[in-house]
């Protein structure tokens, strides 16, 4: 073993505690579903078997119906194979939660009575979104219209929340081969819309790659960020990822911040303030991508379609705003402008992933947590540069502990950890 690299071989010692693990791909879906120890929200909704991430099942079938082509709105492309297996010259195929299946059967008259077609998918660590594992070059997530609560909102995929994905997955396709080496995204390349009507509102589906942007060859393996720090599903023993993936290094400190505190820190700060693009970054809205002889690690935003435009950044760059309205702010028209800057870094990113790592990191290798948190405030003034990016330095925003929440909800605190 090298002892100066991220020691990401070290995760397939992992197997003899996991029976259905045989290889990278297997690894991340373990990890995904199993080792997660929910939102630090508190607020969970049961999802029943076997559509639950956390259930014995390890698959469920998904049925898909068809619906011709002129009803429904295309944008993107299809998955892999699903153009000459799901699809003819005048219908699309329509994949359908299987909890919703009468009602979006009874609200849309447009689909077919019965599903052309059933495939076998896994539930990913969102509870709506599928993965469907086949061949390493045609796995694809499918992220489905979900009209219940899951968490503190609502799951549906309605027309501008579909939109949003879409436009915001094109944005930063534009601009991929900009990034800094250390960021990727998974791409959500395409998506059907299926129009309402009779009162009912329509529905979408989203194709989502499950190999990151911009692809880079090698061995790689995927970590949600929720698992290097969650303790459940990893055998008797509950050391966390964090442990295997540094232990034995000879510089555990300089790994752990390179690998998993700066290249978030840079993609976080590089998409918000050169874009005008803030990543919604919870620990499952981010992932980090390893590879497996180098050990060099790049930081992978997904599930954009909760990314906000920052209209403000973007018209001072000389940047188009031709944006759907969801998910915006401007100085110029919204009073929570600065509050929603500070949400975003202080309370989701800094609360939900920083904050989680620095401590794992802190408890296995006795390290003092202030002297981590004084590299991140560091990092953080390094990367802005002088900027005035958050407003009031010594106020930052959060939601509080209750089950309704919305940007007219929000709570001040005093003393960002980070900044």
């Amino acid at each position: 073993m090298n002892d100066n690299i991220i020691n990401a071989k070290a995760l397939f010692k992992l197997t003899e505690h996991l029976p259905t693990v045989n290889d990278a791909l297997d690894l991340y879906i373990h990890l995904e579903r199993f080792v997660n120890e929910g939102s630090p929200s508190g607020f969970h909704v049961r999802i029943p078997e076997p559509y639950t991430p956390l259930g014995s099942s390890e698959s469920f079938s998904l049925p898909i119906f068809t619906c011709e082509r002129f009803r429904v709105i295309q944008v993107g492309n299809l998955p892999g194979g699903w153009a000459s297996k799901f699809a003819t010259s005048n219908k699309l195929p329509m994949p359908i939660h299987p909890l919703f299946v009468d009602q979006l059967l009874s609200e849309h008259p447009d689909l077919s009575l019965n599903p052309d077609i059933v495939i076998n998918v896994q539930p990913t660590s969102s509870g709506r979104t599928v993965i469907r594992k086949e061949d390493f070059n045609d796995t694809h997530f499918i992220k489905l219209h979900y009209p219940e609560i899951i968490g503190r909102f609502s799951r549906d995929l309605s027309l501008h929340k579909w939109l949003a994905a879409i436009e915001n997955s094109r944005e930063l396709k534009s601009i991929v081969n900009k990034f800094p080496q250390q960021v990727a995204f998974l791409d959500e390349f395409g998506g059907i819309f299926l129009e309402g009507g009779n009162g009912y509102r329509g529905f979408g589906v989203i194709f989502r790659d499950s190999q990151p942007s911009p692809k880079i060859a090698g061995l790689k393996i995927l970590l949600p960020a929720f698992s290097l720090f969650s303790r459940q599903g990893l055998g008797s023993q509950g050391t966390p990822l964090l442990a295997y993936l540094l232990s034995g290094t000879a510089q555990p400190l300089e790994l752990f911040f390179n690998g998993f505190i700066d290249t978030v820190l840079t993609g976080y700060f590089y998409l918000s303030t050169k874009w005008g693009l803030i990543p919604e970054c919870n620990a499952q809205n981010v992932l980090y991508e390893i590879d497996i002889e180098s050990g060099q690690t790049r930081a992978i935003f997904r599930d954009v379609g909760d990314m906000f435009k920052d209209i403000t950044i973007r018209k001072s760059l000389g940047l188009h705003t031709l944006f759907c309205s969801y998910k915006t702010i401007d100085r110029s028209r919204d009073a929570d402008f600065y509050m929603r800057r500070s949400f975003a870094f202080d309370f989701k990113l800094g609360e939900y992933l920083i904050l989680p790592l620095l401590t794992t990191f802190a408890n296995i290798f006795k390290y003092d947590l202030d002297k981590l948190i004084k590299m991140v405030r560091n990092s953080v003034e390094q990367l802005l540069s002088g900027q005035e990016y958050f407003g009031a330095p010594n106020v930052w925003y959060a939601y509080p502990r209750q089950k309704i929440v919305s940007r007219n909800t929000y709570e001040s605190r005093s003393n960002p950890l980070f900044r």
